[in-house]
């Protein structure tokens, strides 16, 4: 089985970090753009040192295989902020092969690190769901995800 390594995104990877996206983007919907734009996206947002959001990939060799989207927010409990992951994804012929839970561990080593005390995340699909309670995730019943946008989202911004 190939070694998988899993870093932070660095300004070079720009072209993994677009691929990954656009296979993200394949797998939940038909983008409408160019190739190109995702490039010129992800070379913007690994230049922009003081936004929130982060990217871990998962590489198999050089190909990249898994990535994890991810913002740092705080206060948080006791003052240790959270880390909330947005997107987990990997490539569907690289699922099951482990490529998930090294992309997890990576970011509980990763909140271990900048003492981060807990990690939140959002689960749609119940194998999903199943697969992190396997790493000792439990669901949380008090808590709903809320979300506003599309005309709804311009209402609020117009007062």
């Amino acid at each position: 089985m190939t070694e998988i390594a899993v870093r932070i995104a660095e300004d070079s990877d720009q072209e993994a970090l677009a691929a990954m996206i656009e296979a993200l983007d394949r797998h939940y919907r038909d983008p409408q753009r160019q190739p190109d734009t995702t490039v010129a996206a992800a070379a913007r947002w690994l230049r922009d040192r003081d936004g929130d959001t982060r990217f871990a990939l998962a590489f198999a060799g050089q190909t990249p295989v898994g990535l994890a989207v991810f913002a740092l927010l705080y206060p948080g409990r006791d003052l240790s902020g959270l880390l909330y992951l947005k997107d987990l994804f990997v490539l569907a012929e690289w699922r099951s092969s482990g490529v998930g839970g090294r992309l997890m561990r990576f970011l509980g080593s990763y909140c271990r690190a900048h003492g981060i005390g807990r990690m939140d995340w959002q689960v749609e699909q119940d194998r999903a769901q199943a697969f992190y309670e396997r790493l000792g995730a439990k669901v949380m019943p008090e808590k709903r995800f809320m979300r506003i946008d599309g005309d709804a989202l311009a209402e609020l911004a117009e007062g």
